[in-house]
């Protein structure tokens, strides 16, 4: 039986993990160069949310000096855990996967998939897809009010998931909406590096 897991975050690769134990055939498809999911994109000095030994898989903990890893621990955390458990070689990088469809015939699934680096397509049949690519990685969440506030408000409207690098705010005042951890995470930042 054959498995496309589309995503190659910590969901993903965790996923991946089980099914090979289970005998399945897996393919990872992730449409980024690496694996990491959101660890890999989000904003500069984001931190594990959680301790670290909640963020851990059961069997391969998180081994952290600290209770709230940096990304680049957690980052290194996910690497780590694929290359322990051997699913690297399962991993197609830099495939984004454009188009599902049931069969109609028989059961299972046609996965369009363009490769990145040539962007040649092509199709993969499989007998089941493990959806794994997060909430922000496409279509992250701007309030409609804000959307149409650009109209009046000249600046750049940019989703946390959008700011990956302390450079894209220098010289800019900066408003941070919201009160979540993230927002509380980014202020912070923003704060102690101007």
């Amino acid at each position: 039986m054959k498995i496309a897991i589309i995503g190659a975050g910590i969901s993903g690769i965790g996923a991946a993990k089980i099914f090979l134990e289970e005998g399945y055939e897996v393919e990872v498809f992730e449409k980024a160069s690496d694996i990491g999911g959101q660890w890999s994109r989000c904003y500069p000095g984001a931190i594990l949310q959680n301790r670290a030994v909640e963020y851990s898989f059961s069997d391969f903990p998180f081994k952290s000096p600290v209770e709230n890893p940096s990304k680049e621990e957690v980052l290194k955390y996910i690497n780590d855990y694929a290359t322990h458990f051997n699913v690297r070689k399962y991993l197609r990088l830099n495939q984004e996967v454009l188009h599902l469809a049931h069969k109609q015939d028989e059961q299972g699934w046609i996965l369009e998939v363009k490769d990145r680096g040539t962007d040649k397509k092509y199709k993969v049949e499989v007998d089941y897809v493990l959806i794994a690519k997060g909430q922000f990685y496409d279509n992250p969440t701007i309030p409609e009010e804000l959307q149409k506030g650009q109209t009046v408000f000249k600046g750049q409207i940019i989703h946390s998931s959008q700011y990956n690098k302390l450079q894209q705010l220098d010289g800019n005042k900066v408003l941070v909406i919201g009160f979540g951890k993230t927002s509380l995470t980014l202020q912070l930042k923003l704060l102690n590096d101007p």
